[in-house]
């Protein structure tokens, strides 16, 4: 009886200003607990979307690629770290990739892909990125030490780290900004099907999580019912 009362409640950082709330759901939790979290969160003025108890929960887990498939590209030469960006800023997301890893913290960010990698069996499509992972061993965290990806003069971004830019000696396959954008929402749409199948999460509540959580304009679901449509 005593753990089918035991759910969780994730909030995002910064609470006080995070809509987000994941409802976790352990093995033996019961339909009243889990009900009685998420008036909770509704009380609190939150929103609140239902996940099975796992590794990353639900938007730590599928936005893994957002990070991954971006270093994956500026391994590839597809694109400098500002261009890369900029074909998901363009594209109408808050925030590219590699500036959201400086802001989260490259270590923070390294640590989470970690331990998901871990925790799902190592899954080669969420290996972490030797970039992020040799960043790091360098000492560079982001924002907080002035340097990651970019370089940060009393916090605001300037250039390119040019020790992260050494890492990647040449271009030599660039890529259109909506191929790039493409590659990477497709990555995110794949692991949320993934994860719908494996009942960690609906394919509403996914949505809801990623728009709020991330503050893109579609969660992975929406966007690939308009991208299958632009296909038509």
């Amino acid at each position: 009886a005593g753990r089918a009362r035991v759910v969780g409640l994730h909030f995002f950082n910064p609470p006080v200003a995070m809509r987000l709330v994941e409802v976790v759901r352990g093995p033996e939790t019961s339909d009243a607990a889990a009900a009685s979290a998420r008036d909770l969160a509704v009380a609190l003025g939150r929103t609140p979307v239902a996940v099975k108890d796992g590794p990353g929960f639900l938007v730590n887990r599928v936005v893994r690629s957002y990070y991954l498939v971006a270093q994956r590209l500026a391994a590839e030469g597809a694109g400098t770290f500002t261009e890369l960006d900029a074909a998901m800023t363009d594209a109408g997301l808050p925030m590219g990739p590699f500036t959201l890893m400086d802001f989260i913290g490259l270590e923070v960010n390294l640590a989470i892909t970690k331990s998901i990698f871990e925790g799902l069996g190592r899954p080669e499509r969420l290996t972490p990125h030797w970039l992020q992972e040799k960043l790091v061993a360098m000492g560079f965290k982001g924002v907080k030490s002035a340097a990651g990806f970019y370089l940060y003069l009393a916090g605001k971004k300037a250039d390119e780290n040019p020790a992260a830019v050494s890492l990647i000696p040449f271009r030599k396959k660039p890529l259109a900004p909506e191929a790039v954008f493409g590659r990477v929402m497709e990555a995110i749409r794949a692991e949320a099907e993934l994860m719908v199948r494996e009942g960690v999460a609906s394919a509403a509540d996914i949505d809801t999580g990623v728009t709020l959580a991330m503050n893109f304009p579609k969660g992975p679901f929406a966007w690939g019912r308009s991208a299958d449509a632009a296909k038509a």
